[in-house]
């Protein structure tokens, strides 16, 4: 919708705050359901492909080593442009495409490039997204927390329903099932509205420019902080994401054990983006990061020790404090610490190094590293933790931008 129309919506009062809450949560629940499939399942579908343990890590860390780029331009276009909307729309069709190719690829090496190109341009999206969502929740649209539950449900959804459809089918559709949830959120993103915007001219500004900006952007102490933060925290889950289906798969759980474990984690997830907005404890963002180190020391702990059903079902529940803890803590953050008309190049960057070089490197590490203790990995996650719930203290004097 073009902001032309968004003051209209504003000034009917309720019925613009009802209508871009549904709007948003509708676009997080197609684009989050996608990942309900990629983020359980699709370490199964490579090794499905012939992959080894060396090459999924591989993959992993060369989508996420192309993140960095991609996202660090999508945030500085993100800011250049009133409509963001089409943006997106344009990236997620491109995303579909790459995701259905996978299936028809031959080998390992086009199966490196399209999915590297799928993720990056996937967390591109998810840097425009969160920034448009932050600039509409600032009006008081909606709580942020309430509309990306949706994504959370969407994701918990999917990863349940499809355990017992891989169980029949085995693991061959897992690509194109996620082409065909991103194609829906394609469509869903036409409902998206974008957030008024001062008037920006029409420029393309050159390489220097842009790096100056982002360089501007981390001389703020608290933004550095954050990102080495949230690097530690977020990173301290790509074990669990890369290789925890496959570990529980030859330790004799079933899919749908799988699936119910994924789904569990995402369930206290969705419980925790709903009463955050009403403890007035959970809306201090550096509380929920320090509560997710701790978290995180027990959950990974754990998940190293033993891959009994029951057990795990017991800690899974601590993925609302490791993951949504983390998330909403560090987007509280990113709004309070960037400076006025850079929120999405500090999304970007937010993308590109706790989420992209980070990762990347976290990613390349976990396949030797599964290779040759299997799941006692887990216990470098846990050491993670720690060491992001020491660095979040740190925020606890941050100062607000000038």
């Amino acid at each position: 919708m073009p902001p032309r129309y968004l003051d209209a919506r504003r000034a009917a009062g309720q019925g613009y705050r009802m209508s871009s809450y549904l709007r948003f949560s509708l676009f997080f629940a197609a684009f989050y359901s996608s990942m309900g499939v990629s983020t359980p399942f699709l370490a199964v579908w490579f090794d499905y492909r012939g992959l080894s343990a060396a090459q999924i890590g591989l993959v992993f860390a060369a989508g996420m080593t192309m993140k960095v780029v991609f996202t660090l331009l999508a945030g500085q276009l993100a800011d250049q442009v009133t409509r963001k909307r089409d943006l997106i729309t344009a990236i997620l069709a491109l995303v579909a495409l790459l995701m259905a190719g996978q299936h028809f690829a031959p080998s390992f090496v086009p199966i490196l490039v399209l999915s590297a190109l799928a993720t990056a341009l996937q967390a591109a999206v998810v840097a425009i997204t969160d920034a448009t969502t932050l600039a509409t929740a600032r009006s008081g649209a909606f709580a942020y927390s309430q509309v990306r539950a949706w994504g959370s449900a969407a994701f918990l959804v999917v990863a349940l329903a499809l355990g017992p459809i891989l169980q029949a089918s085995g693991p061959e559709p897992i690509v194109l099932i996620m082409a065909a949830l991103v194609a829906a959120a394609v469509l869903a993103s036409r409902g998206l509205i974008d957030a008024p915007t001062a008037a920006r001219p029409a420029t393309r500004p050159d390489l220097g420019e842009m790096l100056r900006g982002f360089i501007g952007l981390l001389r703020i102490p608290a933004l550095r902080r954050l990102y080495l933060t949230a690097a530690l925290l977020q990173n301290a889950h790509i074990f669990y994401y890369a290789f925890s289906s496959l570990h529980w798969q030859k330790m004799g759980l079933s899919k749908e054990q799988i699936g119910v474990l994924w789904a569990e984690g995402v369930v206290f997830e969705i419980i925790l983006f709903a009463v955050v907005p009403r403890i007035g404890f959970l809306r201090r963002p550096v509380a929920l990061l320090m509560i997710a180190g701790a978290a995180g020391l027990l959950r990974w702990s754990v998940l190293g020790t033993t891959a009994e059903f029951n057990s795990l079902l017991l800690v899974q529940a601590l993925h609302a404090l490791t993951f949504g803890a983390v998330h909403l803590g560090s987007m509280q953050l990113l709004s309070e610490c960037s400076p006025p008309g850079t929120s999405a190049r500090a999304q970007g960057l937010y993308a590109a190094l706790p989420l992209g070089i980070g990762s990347g490197i976290a990613y390349m590490l976990v396949g030797p590293l599964y290779a040759a203790v299997g799941g006692a990995g887990f216990y470098a996650m846990a050491a993670l933790s720690v060491a992001g719930a020491v660095m979040a203290y740190g925020l606890r004097h941050r100062q607000a931008p000038q």
